[in-house]
């Protein structure tokens, strides 16, 4: 069916999700992305119905939501303007009900790069997608030669969905049908790269980009609505997902699959809201129903979201038995929008910063009966390990041809208490870094088990000196150290004439020469992308009639 202009947002819900649900829990189509995809895993010849029973894989990513904006890690406001922290009583039940990373980082510090790393278990700094974001007059995306983990689980006749932000790149080339998902439904960017209705929007400074075109809603290909109608997005987000979810369970049954993979197959659901990104809007329901304010509300409404996913899981034993669900956040709070914006709780600074509250988010994985409920996972973890350790529970390795960041974490998520819960200074978690790429494009900080070292810090439009403090640092200053687990905030450095900051800062130095994009990034920038990654050109941006230049798929 082609799309003329659509003007009831209601009838888009149930029209265009219906033929694309009854597509997708088919056969998929061939892979179009990469070359020879079927070349590039381990275990690509055993993908298939040969495999034993595979898990479906959920993943919920919130948008700016910081460290503190979840009621389950019960984390203080450190501004009066941040309080009181947002209600999430449905993410609280996930949390209870699964296993929870109290140290759990991703990727970015903004949202692209993070969503890049979160698909790819690379490092932004390999795929070219670093540091900045996409815009309507992109020319670029996601690099075809990139292997994300719905083509990895694709060729290995999973069904692949996505529902919501996607933030890689909007023309044809990098949408996420060809990046190996079988249907998408949602934006392709921030909402606040469209001019922004602030007669919905509830924030007082709805500043945006009132020189892009609308924001287009997508089914697959097609723009389907524009400009986006926000009170509706997010019901139109949660009704997509719940179809995936019924056609994949129960009401699936008949037309194949065993009972162990939910009856319609196995199968990758991706829903990335648009919640809470500055401006914020609500449906009707939520509006001013948080103490909270604008941002509140936002933070009800994608919470109230998660729970009708969740409780649509938990509804079909099909489903609950045999679904891995991770959730998490693709950067911390956007502190620059002050009461508009999130909270990093105890922690320092937020988006755009390596400090903590830059890259450290809430970390949620859930699997009844494999994933013990209510532990507190106290390992580091990472938006990197999501896809080697997903790709593992479905019997399959990671791209061989390529370096992979990330670390299969299935000893830390269906180990013993012991594994899980062993302290983060041990020896073996220090062989594993984890490694902060800030805005200036370099590496500025690297933490190993419980010690943070920062090499750069700078001092720039995303911080607020309430929040972030005053200090800077280049490369050719003494680097600062701190021990995260007695100064979160990263308020204290250890004494630079000390034994423990040498040693530290020894071992900090050893990981940072180890890891090979550490320097001018030369040996692994962009390794299958443009050097101008984040060229722009107004032609490509997305004004209706929508001008898509003819492409055609590689093949």
């Amino acid at each position: 069916m082609r799309w003329e202009y659509v003007f009831s947002a209601r009838v888009i819900v149930l029209v265009w999700s219906m033929s694309i649900v009854a597509s997708a829990v088919g056969k998929p189509e061939p892979a179009t992305t990469g070359d020879g995809a079927e070349t590039r895993f381990a275990a690509g010849d055993a993908a298939g119905a040969d495999l034993p029973s595979r898990p479906n894989f959920v993943i919920l990513y919130l948008d700016d939501s910081g460290y503190g904006d979840t009621s389950f890690l019960k984390q203080p406001a450190q501004v009066p303007y941040l309080e009181p922290p947002p209600r999430t009583p449905n993410i609280d039940r996930l949390a209870a009900e699964g296993s929870v990373f109290s140290h759990f980082y991703t990727a970015a510090v903004v949202c692209s790069p993070s969503r890049a790393a979160l698909l790819t278990g690379r490092y932004p700094v390999r795929t070219g997608v670093f540091p900045f974001t996409f815009e309507p007059n992109s020319v670029n995306g996601l690099p075809a030669g990139e292997v994300t983990l719905a083509e990895a689980l694709k060729a290995a006749n999973y069904s692949t969905h996505m529902v919501g932000k996607w933030h890689l790149g909007h023309r044809q080339e990098f949408n996420p049908l060809s990046h190996g998902f079988d249907d998408w439904v949602g934006l392709p960017y921030s909402h606040d790269m469209c001019p922004c209705p602030c007669e919905l929007t509830k924030t007082r400074d709805c500043t945006c980009r009132d020189f892009f075109p609308g924001c287009p809603v997508f089914d697959g290909r097609e723009i389907v609505e524009q400009p986006a109608f926000l009170p509706n997005l997010d019901d139109h987000y949660t009704g997509r997902a719940l179809e995936v979810l019924q056609a994949h369970g129960a009401e699936a049954a008949e037309g194949g699959g065993g009972d162990d993979d939910g009856g319609g197959g196995p199968f990758l659901l991706y829903v990335a809201f648009q919640h809470s990104h500055h401006p914020q809007y609500v449906g009707r329901r939520f509006a001013n129903a948080s103490a909270r304010g604008a941002y509140g509300d936002s933070m009800l409404e994608v919470d109230h979201s998660v729970g009708e996913i969740m409780a649509a899981i938990r509804r079909d034993p099909r489903l609950s038995r045999n679904t891995l669900v991770f959730l998490s956040s693709d950067n911390g709070p956007s502190l620059i929008r002050y009461r508009f914006g999130g909270s990093p709780g105890e922690l320092r600074c937020g988006k755009g910063t390596t400090y903590e509250g830059g890259q450290r988010v809430p970390g949620i994985f859930w699997w009844p009966g494999r994933v013990p409920a209510g532990r507190r996972t106290e390992r580091v973890a990472s938006t990197l390990d999501v896809m080697p350790t997903m790709l593992a529970a479905a019997g399959l390795a990671p791209p061989q041809d390529r370096p992979i960041d990330g670390r299969d974490i299935s000893s830390l998520l269906f180990g013993s208490s012991a594994a899980a819960d062993a302290s983060p200074q041990l020896p073996e978690l220090q062989n594993v870094p984890f490694f902060y790429y800030g805005m200036t494009g370099t590496l500025h900080a690297v933490r190993v088990g419980r010690h943070k070292v920062h090499f750069v810090v700078t001092k720039d439009a995303w911080h607020v000196p309430a929040l972030c403090g005053n200090t800077t640092l280049g490369p050719d200053d003494a680097p600062l150290v701190f021990d995260l687990l007695s100064d979160a905030n990263e308020a204290h450095p250890l004494p630079q004439h000390s034994s423990e900051y040498t040693a530290i800062l020894a071992t900090a130095r050893a990981a940072v020469a180890r890891h090979n994009c550490s320097s001018i990034h030369d040996a692994c920038y962009s390794e299958f992308g443009p050097k101008d990654m984040f060229a722009k050109d107004k032609r490509y941006e997305p004004w209706p009639p929508i001008p898509f230049h003819p492409w055609t798929p590689r093949t």
